[in-house]
């Protein structure tokens, strides 16, 4: 059987879909829209610029966006509707959000789109993303190093791993091991830590240390001078994302700052990251948003709460009936059902789309003004 795997890679923080009313609201130029069973994409007038010939489209990501030719066929078009790379049985292909392409070949050969619109094959070592805006990580062997896109070789192949950078240009990487950061051309910012423990992706200057071959891990944050800046007393933790890291003491979870302080108070059973001072959270068989203080915004039935804008909360319930079975419905903040619960999925994708499957798989894009982008 073909078997084609087609992923979207967000290295940008997005735990979950969570939007504020100060949120960008500006449609994309091209929105994915079906005719019939084909797929193409129009502006927000819902006039046709890229015509309906695909069986799925994603959204563009900097001019560059994935779709499907059949059940067999990938590839990826540029935002005039050519078409750069086409994929097909047991093929990786993926977009970037920084607008790369990717397609691997075989056992380890790549193909590479840029934004600048190059595209060139690799064939020596096998690329796991992208460093900087000119260089990738690469794997020879069973070693990490830096290439570029002459397969040049940056940074040394002598790392277990090597995660991308945060903005501030360090990343970790492991070596025997051991952990450890370096820069862009890399330089080790510190000496290597004890076996004993590991680093996490760094954001926002930093990154997550927890201790290894343990039942529970110990985790803590470190900053890339090696200096502990949050000692490892949680037991779970994500990212920081808008200065905030969601962090669990082994019972419940609650929120901390760059600094260390609670501002969430341990309450909850989940909780997502924030974005603009909002989160959604899970407490038992309820769910709903939070400030950053834990102070209710919104509480419901369900089990996800996507905070919108001020307007509206897009909730996942569970059947009763089967306590698997998710169900979709829109709801005001003040409580009140806009949509019934009984769609399949909804989702946002980006700031201002949602997309939807009703019963019958049924499937279409809808933006924040309920417009509905399809035709039968």
């Amino acid at each position: 059987m073909n078997k084609i795997r087609l992923t979207i890679f967000f290295l940008i923080c997005t735990f979950s879909q969570v939007h504020a009313q100060d949120a960008d609201t500006t449609l994309p130029d091209l929105i994915p829209y079906r005719k019939g069973n084909l797929w193409g994409y129009c502006d927000n007038n819902k006039k046709v610029l890229i015509e309906p010939r695909y069986s799925y489209v994603t959204l563009f990501h900097n001019n560059y966006a994935e779709v499907w030719f059949d059940t067999t066929w990938v590839g990826a078009i540029n935002n005039k509707g050519e078409v750069l790379i086409k994929a097909g049985k047991d093929t990786v292909l993926y977009v970037t959000d920084a607008g790369r392409v990717y397609k691997e070949i075989g056992k380890g050969a790549i193909e590479i789109g840029e934004l600048s619109g190059n595209l060139f094959k690799l064939e020596k070592y096998y690329i796991h993303g992208a460093f900087t805006s000119k260089s990738y990580i690469a794997k020879s062997g069973k070693k990490s190093g830096v290439i570029d896109n002459k397969e040049n070789v940056i940074i040394p192949f002598k790392y277990t791993y090597i995660n991308y950078p945060d903005k501030s240009g360090y990343a970790s990487v492991g070596v025997n091991r051991r952990s450890g950061v370096i820069d862009t051309l890399g330089k080790r910012a510190f000496p290597l830590l004890k076996k004993k423990y590991s680093l996490g992706v760094f954001s926002n200057g930093r990154a997550k240390i927890y201790t290894k071959d343990k039942p529970e891990n110990e985790v803590g944050f470190i900053n890339n001078t090696g200096k502990i800046v949050i000692p490892l007393i949680y037991k779970d933790a994500n990212d920081f994302c808008d200065s905030i890291s969601i962090v669990g003491n082994g019972i419940k979870y609650g929120a901390i700052n760059f600094h260390g302080d609670t501002i969430t108070p341990f309450a909850y059973d989940y909780i997502s990251n924030f974005k603009n001072g909002k989160a959604w959270f899970r407490d038992s068989y309820k769910c709903g948003i939070i400030d950053k203080t834990g102070k209710e915004i919104f509480r419901t039935i369900g089990r996800r709460a996507d905070y919108v804008y001020d307007d509206f909360i897009v909730v996942e319930r569970v059947m009763p009936k089967y306590q698997i079975n998710s169900v979709y419905g829109i709801m005001s903040i003040k409580g009140s059902e806009i949509w019934p619960f009984e769609y399949t999925k909804i989702y946002f994708q980006g700031n201002v789309l949602m997309y939807v499957l009703e019963k019958g798989s049924k499937q279409y894009y809808m933006d924040y003004k309920f417009n509905k982008y399809y035709e039968d």
